[in-house]
């Protein structure tokens, strides 16, 4: 699952680096200059929305693991767990 993850996370982070090179390649950006610096200098902000999704899906996919694990727990012990 973790592969899976990481997996996701690369090709997310490959696809704002591709939408961010055409961007760069463009006239608009060309035309615009003036802002390129600020654009230059904030890039890795823009990958925030994009890593604090990959972390909070990693985040779901453990919790939802760790409750899987905790009710396969109850089925297997149901005296245990009625105490």
């Amino acid at each position: 699952m973790k592969t899976i993850l990481i997996a996701l996370g690369i090709a997310t982070y490959l696809f704002i680096l591709m939408c961010l090179r055409l961007y760069h390649s463009s006239d608009e950006y060309k035309g615009n200059r003036d802002l390129a610096l600020i654009q230059d200098v904030l890039w890795p902000v823009t990958y925030l929305p994009a890593w604090v999704g990959v972390l909070l899906l990693g985040l779901l996919v453990i919790l939802a693991r760790e409750n899987h694990k905790r009710e396969s727990e109850l089925q297997q012990y149901p005296r245990l767990w009625s105490l």
